[in-house]
């Protein structure tokens, strides 16, 4: 202000001259200013186009470990081996010991001569088999009517009881084995539990000597 006041005569003097000055102080005023404002966009732009690039190649990258994982699950799943569930229950006529005491064909048993209990059970299926023996007959027979080896698939068997001569096998999805040997002579009642509280079959095994007696 002061400026103005102090030139004013010379400036009112030559007014086209202070005019144009001004107009060319303008002018290049705001030359600087586009210029800095363009390279400021400029600078934005390059920017979002590098976070972009970034953005992208994170992108990428993440899918290829989502594809990696998916493979990597679908190699685990060939590799675990499925297990051997039936669709129903069965029984078959022999198993890794011999004849299957759950069989339809066995009838007879010998007594020391070891039997195979088999079944495939369906997926998400319990079977229950309740033994029941006959009481021994001579003071020198064993009160056990019947035995199994300990190296079973997939039954739990219950204790012997003595009094009531009976035993109880449970067993989940899946195959069960295990080996069987009856004891002494008499009989065994086999009572099979599909699931239900009712047998869905019973049969009767008779347990005889070597000899036949």
């Amino acid at each position: 202000m002061d400026f103005l006041q102090q030139h004013w005569g010379s400036i009112a003097a030559n007014s086209w001259l202070f005019i144009s000055w001004s107009l060319i102080v303008g002018g290049v005023t705001w030359t600087v200013i586009h210029f800095l404002y363009k390279h400021r966009l400029d600078l934005y732009k390059h920017r979002s186009e590098e976070d972009a690039a970034e953005i992208k190649k994170l992108q990428s990258k993440l899918s290829e470990l989502k594809e990696e994982r998916s493979k990597a699950e679908v190699a685990s799943s060939l590799a675990t081996p499925i297990p051997n569930v039936a669709e129903k229950y069965d029984y078959p006529d022999a198993g890794d010991y011999g004849m299957n005491i759950l069989g339809q064909t066995l009838t007879d048993l010998v007594v020391g001569q070891t039997y195979s209990m088999t079944a495939k059970v369906p997926l998400n299926g319990v079977l229950k088999v309740h033994l029941t023996g006959t009481p021994p007959v001579y003071l020198e027979e064993m009160a056990g009517a019947w035995g199994y080896n300990v190296s079973t698939r997939n039954w739990q068997g219950s204790r012997y009881d003595e009094r009531d001569h009976t035993q109880i096998f449970t067993a989940k999805g899946g195959d069960a084995e295990l080996g069987f040997e009856a004891w002494r002579p008499g009989k065994i009642t086999i009572s099979v539990y599909e699931g239900g509280r009712t047998p869905a079959w019973e049969k009767v095994l008779k347990a005889v000597e070597p000899n036949g007696r």
